[in-house]
């Protein structure tokens, strides 16, 4: 029996070795269907905030120059396999090739989104980059990836399930939370009125003006760390496993 699974071992090696070297002599790794969508967007009266949903990916949200929206996505088949031999499914690349920017108004949220024909799963990564009108409040959230939130004064409402997330944060409420990953924020100030840092498994840490905050007595693993500030907004900065920071700079 153990002869047998050496055996049955070997020979996997010898097929993947094989599958490797026919791939470099067929020019190396294959390249990964990719495709880019823009969209800009003015915004009907009574539109509020603006709400994004990604499975697979990254999104950078930025204040808008002006009063409306911009989209800008790159989508990209992911590939499957080892080392240089890398490959795309035909379903991945049918869903780059159909997927089209979802737009859907639900009361005074207008909830954005990438629309496919059939479920993508992790067969597409969704690279957005997008501008909103500073005023709107927003809300994120991400299955695998990582957000990065820009100077928003609206208010944000971030949620990564698996991924970091970068947050410039401002004069708005803002509440971020990772289930497994790690949160960076900053702000110029004490734009808020108090800001709470805990996690179930991981560390919190604080700066303000260059000084390090005391966190507070609470049963390991968990951590827990508030700051106290001058202005009006509410920050409440979470994650179950990995870790939570606020850097406060001085004006």
């Amino acid at each position: 029996m153990v002869r047998r699974r050496n055996q049955l071992s070997r020979s996997r090696a010898v097929w993947r070795a094989a599958l490797c070297a026919l791939a470099l002599l067929a020019g190396g790794a294959q390249a990964a269907p990719q495709r880019s969508l823009e969209r800009t967007q003015a915004l009907e009266a009574g539109i509020t905030r603006v709400s994004f949903s990604v499975g697979t990916g990254s999104l950078v949200l930025r204040p808008s120059p002006d009063a409306r929206l911009h989209l800008r996505v790159e989508l990209v088949a992911r590939t499957r396999g080892w080392g240089a031999l890398r490959w795309t499914s035909a379903r991945s690349e049918r869903l780059v090739g159909s997927a089209a920017v979802a737009l859907r108004r639900v009361e005074g949220t207008l909830e954005v989104a990438m629309g496919y024909p059939a479920a993508a799963g992790d067969l597409v990564e969704e690279r957005w980059e997008v501008d909103v009108p500073e005023t709107l409040a927003a809300r994120v959230r991400i299955n695998v990836g990582d957000a990065d939130v820009r100077g928003l004064p609206g208010g944000v409402d971030v949620e990564v399930n698996v991924g970091d997330l970068r947050l410039s944060l401002g004069p708005g409420d803002a509440r971020a939370h990772a289930n497994v990953g790690r949160l960076v924020a900053e702000v110029d100030g004490v734009a808020f009125a108090h800001a709470t840092l805990e996690v179930n498994l991981g560390e919190v840490s604080a700066e303000v003006g260059g000084t390090a905050m005391p966190s507070e007595p609470v049963p390991p693993p968990a951590a827990r760390l508030s700051v106290v500030g001058q202005g009006s907004a509410e920050y409440r900065l979470s994650a179950n496993v990995g870790s939570v920071r606020l850097t406060v700079r001085e004006r």
